[in-house]
């Protein structure tokens, strides 16, 4: 028979707690470092795009967009070949043009031409390598801006954590980090489409609120409908036909004019 004091020895064992399973481990610590996290990736994925420049050699088009974004630069006119919009051009050409480089001009408009133009600026000073790694490293703050766009989105509509892994998602997409390593316009309009559905899905967001609210303020005792409207402010059918066009011009002024 135990005695009472090996009885109170095994009272005072301690008692183990629960393991905490890895995936909410990971998930606590995004909460808490979600964004030094998408930082630190954004950084790795930065360093991997940089350590290409020199390793591949342009692609066919670079120096025409590079040619275009000079002309902008040097002559502030854009007639080489309007086909896209200059920003991403004018990004890739700022490195060459700061290295000393400029636009000839000499030899016509059309698309050999253009690539002609290209290749000359990047043979700049028989520097091929740094003026065509300057010419990339100009696209570089495009991929940043496309990362902040995702964690963005994510942390609006979820949480850190999925804001977090979806720019791990991201920064290791083998065809983002391609486009983003070229002095072209392709990682310009990822980024900038991206930050636009954003804006786009806010701004219908805070739209509909603001809907719902005006249609709340025009409701008045004589809309005899029952319930006028459903959970989360949506009207029920039948209630925007009820009200007269005094109603509607204020919608038009408040929502389609201003």
């Amino acid at each position: 028979m135990p005695s009472r004091q090996g009885k109170r020895r095994q009272s005072a064992l301690p008692v183990k707690e629960l393991p905490v399973s890895r995936t909410a481990a990971v998930f606590a610590f995004l909460e808490r470092r979600g964004g030094v996290v998408a930082l630190l990736l954004v950084l790795l994925a930065s360093a991997r795009i940089v350590a290409t420049y020199t390793v591949f050699n342009h692609t066919f088009d670079e120096p025409a967009h590079i040619a275009c974004g000079m002309e902008f630069l040097d002559h502030k006119t854009y007639r080489l070949e309007p086909q896209h919009p200059p920003l991403a051009r004018m990004a890739a050409a700022l490195g060459p043009y700061l290295l000393g480089a400029r636009y000839p001009g000499a030899m016509g408009a059309g698309e050999w031409e253009m690539l002609q133009e290209g290749l000359a600026t990047l043979s700049y000073g028989h520097q091929y390598d740094r003026n065509l790694a300057a010419a990339r490293l100009g696209i570089l703050p495009f991929f940043w801006v496309g990362c902040l766009a995702v964690y963005w989105w994510g942390l609006r509509y979820f949480d850190r954590p999925v804001a977090a892994i979806a720019v791990f998602l991201f920064s290791f997409l083998p065809a983002v980090l391609a486009h983003a390593g070229l002095a072209t316009t392709d990682m310009a309009l990822t980024a900038f489409l991206t930050l636009a559905f954003l804006r786009a899905a806010i701004w219908l967001e805070r739209e509909v609120a603001r809907f719902q609210e005006f249609i709340a303020l025009q409701m008045t005792p004589d809309l005899a409908l029952g319930v006028t409207s459903q959970d989360g402010g949506v009207p029920t059918a039948g209630v925007l036909a009820q009200f007269d066009s005094e109603v509607w011009k204020r919608f038009e002024r408040e929502f389609l004019q201003s």
